[in-house]
């Protein structure tokens, strides 16, 4: 037993099972819960994936762009005049702020892929849910006893 925390090895199940409410299944709700995580592990190790991918995408993105600065900076050495160092640096901007745009678009589409996989792992659970609260609260109230109808004088 862990004397910090007293309860941490109550096994809840058998604890719950002895608590009987006709018509109620307990294990199905425990089994309920145990997809419900199962979902949750199942989108995050999504999420978790595709964080590891969009920081790799940009530490390329950023070896990249350190490669693109670094000839454009030469390109502005070389230059003969200040026109043409002018130029240069108007160019190497232009180019750096149309890379930037991509790179943003590009991140922007793998976690919105991403998204959308996590959303149909997680709708598609919430829709079993469902289903499977229907079928109890119909077992629920097949089992449940009938009133009896008043009589009319």
């Amino acid at each position: 037993m862990n004397s910090a925390f007293p309860f941490a090895d109550l096994d809840v199940s058998k604890f719950m099972s002895s608590f009987k409410v006709p018509g109620f299944e307990y294990e199905a709700l425990v089994e309920a819960q145990k997809r419900n995580i199962a979902t949750f592990q199942e989108a995050g190790t999504i999420a978790g994936k595709t964080f590891q991918a969009i920081a790799q995408r940009q530490v390329e993105m950023a070896q990249k762009g350190l490669e693109v600065a670094l000839a454009g900076a030469n390109d502005v050495a070389k230059a003969k005049t200040p026109e043409d160092s002018l130029k240069c640096q108007a160019a190497l901007a232009q180019r750096a702020f149309e890379v930037q745009v991509a790179n943003l678009r590009e991140i922007g589409e793998i976690a919105q892929k991403a998204g959308g996989e996590v959303f149909q792992v997680v709708n598609r659970r919430f829709l079993e849910g469902l289903d499977e609260l229907w079928a109890n609260a119909a077992e629920f109230e097949a089992a449940a006893p009938k009133a009896a109808k008043p009589k009319m004088k």
